[in-house]
């Protein structure tokens, strides 16, 4: 006959086991928690001393010595900041109006990574012989941001710009490309460059544009900042850039490093 009694001690036994492993797994997930609570405790320390640090040494000398760049801009007081049509309008007037605007857009096609004849393109864009237009409408109705025309049909220079938004699909570009390339067909040269604050890298991928952002922007127009227009938009690309720029708690060591890379760096380069 089966041994009720010992197979009952056996049952309580093995609860007993279950029991125990079941404490002692708590009891690891318990220590594992404090352990790994404990370590981001260490890493936020760490965190914030390694930003105030970068802070202190790197960012906050340049906005002292450019202090200008933290006054409120023409653009922010109307709350115009981060509208692209008022974007394009003012590249429109610093490349096409104010004294030596050859010179800006010059140093914005440096700036551009992948212009082919780059060399040839700037020197006749120093020529001054060119024009720049705003919106102008294409044969379906759409408005090209931004196109610049040789006068003498060597070259054009078509801009699609974005701050917040997203391209339109890779169509919009496309129509862009191909109405310039139908209307323009007799230029030598034909640069499109979609200029974007947000990452819309993606939608050039496999097609005849390039690509720009903002901080080319700025480091094109930086060394022009004696010109008050150019000054005055400065101070609107540099709160775009860097909206943190008062370095309060908002401040992130991933945006601060970001700018160190992309603005103050390349001015130490050039020193």
């Amino acid at each position: 006959m089966p041994n009720t009694k010992k197979f009952t001690e056996l049952i309580e036994e093995l609860k007993t086991l279950i029991q125990k492993e079941k404490e002692q797994k708590e009891n690891a997930y318990r220590l594992l928690e404090q352990n790994f609570f404990s370590l981001c405790n260490e890493l936020a320390v760490l965190y914030e001393h390694e930003k105030d640090e970068f802070l202190q040494n790197e960012i906050k000398p340049f906005v002292e010595q450019y202090s200008f760049l933290a006054e409120k801009s023409i653009l922010q007081i109307i709350k115009k900041q981060r509208h692209e049509t008022f974007h394009s309008l003012i590249l429109e007037h610093l490349w096409g109006e104010i004294e030596f605007h050859e010179v800006a857009l010059a140093n914005f096609v440096e700036q551009v990574e992948g212009i082919k004849e780059k060399s040839q393109l700037k020197k006749w864009i120093l020529e001054n012989d060119y024009s720049i237009k705003c919106e102008e409408q294409t044969h379906n109705k759409k408005r090209i941001d931004i196109i610049i025309k040789d006068r003498k049909g060597r070259w054009v220079i078509v801009i699609e710009n974005k701050i917040d938004s997203s391209v339109n699909g890779k169509a919009q570009l496309a129509n862009y490309s191909d109405y310039a390339k139908r209307k323009l067909k007799n230029y030598e040269c034909s640069t499109f460059i979609l200029l974007s604050h947000s990452n819309n890298r993606k939608y050039i991928q496999n097609n005849s544009w390039l690509y720009a952002d903002y901080y080319d922007v700025y480091n094109s127009l930086f060394e022009q900042q004696s010109n008050y227009y150019v000054k005055e938009y400065l101070k609107t690309l540099f709160l775009l850039l860097f909206p943190n720029a008062d370095l309060n708690e908002k401040t992130s060591l991933c945006s601060a490093k970001n700018f160190y890379n992309q603005i103050i760096s390349t001015k130490k380069q050039t020193l």
